[in-house]
């Protein structure tokens, strides 16, 4: 419990900057040994605020990321509670433990965004006003106030008042109940990650089946033949007055990443490993240049390499550096996956759990010491045990296949993802969006899903979504997060002259749009465009090849 404890020390203030997250670093990492050992150079301010709990993992794990965003102690009890100086408020008692801890993250974080704008930075969130209304105390004043203050003041407010200006959490970690997972924690605390407990006896299997996608989903009312007026048919969970702009949900999923750091693989989530992380925390971070390898070892997938160069080579504001090899044996093969470090690996081939196929037999991946790649794709037929052995060795992130595919819904779903990679969004954010318009529930991500291999034009990467150019339209605009761009940090439309910012990740419609505005933002920046069931790429700044004519 003291070693978690310690893990807010690099938290830079105490005041509700904290929520920018620029003023969280990474917290210290944790090795398991004999006796508690705390470096002299660590410490934790005095913040009046601690978490009681029972004394055992189930317990302990998922209260840390509350403990570790509120400089708070993790001490033992006899029931679970948050103490400070004037409060006792009991935790678990009408929800479980974990659910408690989840909403009351969100309420105290989000509170933090709105009452930061009368700080350092004078950014507004849309929907300030209303919620300062609705609050009964006054978000100005309570600036000042120490964190324990805060946080008596924000565990009053009802979940009702505060829960349509909750965004997309970035994750949520199942993690086995066990002593070796408190290595882990560092690594999501960060990140301001959910924690549930899973038994070390559950398999992947067994876990409870999350939302593979927002608008996606199976839900509730009819259903149109486009999925992009399904987006713009969503829920509202806020409505500007003035403006009539739209906070969606139901768009991105409630938590943007399900982590299963259990034993095997599951297609609902992430197979998390923590040698992805170590990698990441040590690795470099993106290149001036990205390099991509290309191996094609089946001769009927040879079309896909006809696109996809043309489509890693596409942007001109960022080079890649693409090389293409086919049919190579497993002696090459093993040689690249060791000495080429590259920023993607693309295999399009057959595989089975036990290797890579080659001419001359299988590459089982597990025979290899170490790889080089920092991520990779696997356009292969049951290739999660490959990619699985491969994060364990050294990549960071990689995409591959739990099941049969067919080999033109993957020469399609490859195409989409490598045209979002290459565009700076996270490997997570392009398999969430390729999901949108493609059916990919054979495809499970591995390792670190926060991973890129490009840069961004600037700002967080986003696409547009409308479903008529007859004005005036109404146009969604999703944001998505980057690494840069974690929890806390906002972003604004530029489409229109509105002055409000949003927490990332958002979606949000935009009314009463018209073509020369749409114009206009797109001569400046290269978003792609999803209309009705297909995305619409430019290959640079300006209007998508492809929808020119409604601009003519």
């Amino acid at each position: 419990m003291e070693a978690i404890s310690m893990a807010a020390a690099t938290i830079k203030s105490q005041s509700p900057e904290r929520s920018w997250p620029t003023f969280r670093g990474h917290p210290p990492l944790i090795e398991r040994g004999e006796t508690l050992e705390i470096p002299d150079t660590l410490s934790v301010p005095q913040t009046s605020s601690k978490i009681t709990v029972p004394p055992a993992y189930e317990t302990v794990y998922p209260v840390s990321p509350l403990a570790y965003y509120l400089g708070a102690t993790i001490e033992p009890g006899p029931s679970a509670a948050i103490e400070t100086d004037r409060t006792h408020y009991p935790l678990g008692t009408e929800r479980s433990l974990e659910a408690d801890i989840e909403r009351i993250l969100q309420k105290v974080f989000v509170l933090d965004c709105f009452v930061r704008s009368n700080g350092i930075v004078k950014d507004r969130l849309l929907g300030h006003d209303d919620l300062d209304d609705a609050l009964t105390f006054d978000i100005a004043e309570t600036y000042s106030l120490s964190l324990s203050r805060r946080l008596d003041r924000y565990l009053d407010v009802s979940d009702e008042v505060i829960e349509p200006y909750v965004p997309p959490w970035p994750a949520t970690a199942h993690v086995p109940a066990t002593p070796e997972t408190v290595e882990l924690l560092p690594y999501l605390l960060g990140k301001l990650t959910h924690i549930k407990t899973i038994a070390s006896t559950n398999s992947a299997s067994d876990g409870h089946q999350q939302q593979l996608t927002g608008i996606n989903s199976e839900r509730p009312g009819e259903k149109s033949d486009s999925i992009a007026t399904d987006i713009l048919q969503s829920s509202t969970r806020f409505e500007d007055p003035e403006s009539g702009i739209q906070l969606l949900e139901g768009i991105h999923p409630d938590s943007l990443e399900a982590i299963w750091f259990g034993d095997g693989i599951t297609p609902w989530a992430t197979r998390g490993t923590i040698e992805a992380y170590r990698g990441r925390l040590e690795g470099d971070d993106v290149s001036d240049k990205s390099s991509i390898r290309v191996v094609c070892n089946e001769s009927p997938m040879l079309p896909e390499i006809e696109n996809l160069e043309g489509l890693y080579g596409e942007r001109d504001s960022h080079p890649f550096d693409v090389r293409v090899e086919y049919g190579v044996s497993t002696d090459r093969l093993a040689t690249l996956l060791r000495s080429e470090s590259v920023d993607l690996f693309h295999f399009i081939g057959h595989a089975t759990p036990e290797g890579l196929i080659c001419h001359d037999g299988a590459l089982d991946v597990r025979t290899l010491e170490s790889v080089a790649p920092r991520s990779f794709m696997l356009n292969a037929c049951q290739s999660a045990q490959q990619g699985l052995a491969l994060v364990e060795r050294g990549a960071n992130c990689g995409l591959a296949t739990h099941s049969d595919v067919v080999n033109q819904q993957a020469i399609r779903a490859s195409e989409t993802v490598v045209r979002f990679l290459s565009r700076g969004f996270m490997f997570r954010s392009a398999l969430w969006l390729t999901r949108l318009v493609n059916p990919l529930d054979e495809y499970v991500l591995l390792g670190d899903g926060t991973l890129t291999i490009a840069p961004t034009d600037g700002g967080a990467p986003t696409i547009y979504v409308l479903d008529s150019f007859e004005e005036p339209f109404d146009l969604c605009h999703i944001d998505t997060p980057i690494l840069g761009n974690a929890l806390g940090a906002t972003t604004g439309p530029t489409i229109t002259d509105c002055t409000f910012t949003t927490l990332i990740p958002s979606a949000y419609i935009l009314p009463n749009v018209t073509r020369s505005q749409l114009r206009e933002a797109l001569q400046w920046t290269a978003v792609p465009i999803l209309c009705n069931e297909t995305f619409h790429w430019p290959s640079d700044v300006g209007i998508p090849e492809t929808l020119l004519h409604h601009f003519t």
